[in-house]
């Protein structure tokens, strides 16, 4: 299972953490545009790896009094994650975040 490097991970800005889990989604959208059954696995690792960021973040200090956000998204991320992963909801995800970084500088 994929593991961040807390350290590391820290040390990003909260726009820059926020780019790394947009860069997941947006391989999670590409990967589940295919048809093969491999695909869709690399899509299904790749909303892990999104979550798996989203909780870094929530433990990371920088992010006290802002947290819902990341909340939110984790909870349209794992409706997502059980449901059908629809491409336009994850792209739609992908897009938000990278519009948001500004806000999180």
């Amino acid at each position: 299972m994929y593991k961040p490097d807390e350290k590391k991970w820290k040390n990003f800005s909260r726009s820059q953490q926020l780019g790394h889990i947009a860069a997941e989604l947006a391989r999670a959208t590409n990967a589940a545009l295919q048809n093969g059954q491999e695909e869709k696995q690399w899509a299904k690792e790749a909303y892990d790896r999104a979550l798996i960021l989203i909780d870094a973040c929530l433990n990371d200090t920088q992010w006290k009094g802002k947290a819902s956000y990341l909340y939110r998204l984790r909870d349209v991320m794992a409706s997502e994650y059980m449901g059908d992963q629809n491409p336009a909801v994850t792209r739609f995800l992908s897009f938000e975040l990278l519009e948001n970084l500004k806000n999180f500088q």
